[in-house]
């Protein structure tokens, strides 16, 4: 099952950007440490990667060419070990999020979805992750209605739990509301 997210951006966004508001929406979201989060490799390749709706493939092509082989730009992350988390394409209007099946990743994945689109100053878009439920597409209101109760845990446990919780409101979308 494909677990894609994307988020609709109106203005340009840094990788390097996203990646440290995702370390903050995770500790509101799942109440982890910013230590438990994911390390992601090489951190000079990526953090400089701007992503916005025009004129993309380009700048990227100056700036990083070994990352742009071919449009649309994509951006493969990889954690400390080498471990692949997440694609990061961008479409035009916004960037396409591809996680691998593993908790931690999709996780890691949907916090930065979430802090793209609030960056970006855009909508957080769940078109395949949990199809049937209608979760808010401000990044603002989809923080608060899926937060999960204040615990300190290990990014993995605390991935786990957001997931299940997710889960388990599946389509009542009177939860959301």
């Amino acid at each position: 099952m494909s677990r894609d997210l994307r988020a609709d951006i109106a203005n340009p966004v840094s990788l390097g950007d996203m990646y440290d508001s995702a370390v903050q929406i995770a500790r509101e979201l799942l109440a982890v440490d910013a230590g438990h989060f994911p390390k992601i490799a090489d951190p000079a390749t990526w953090r400089n990667v701007v992503f916005c709706r025009k004129g993309l493939g380009s700048r990227l092509a100056r700036i990083f060419p070994s990352i742009v082989a071919n449009k649309p730009a994509l951006v493969d992350l990889r954690d400390a070990h080498g471990e692949r988390l997440v694609q990061c394409i961008d479409v035009g209007f916004g960037i396409v999020f591809s996680p691998t099946s593993q908790p931690t990743s999709v996780v890691f994945t949907v916090c930065l979805a979430l802090a793209a689109a609030k960056i970006g100053s855009g909508k957080f878009i769940n078109y395949e992750l949990w199809p049937k439920a209608a979760f808010p597409e401000d990044p603002a209101e989809f923080i608060a209605a899926t937060r999960i109760a204040a615990r300190r845990a290990a990014f993995h446990t605390a991935s786990a739990s957001f997931l299940n919780s997710l889960d388990s409101i599946g389509s009542d979308d009177a939860l959301l509301k």
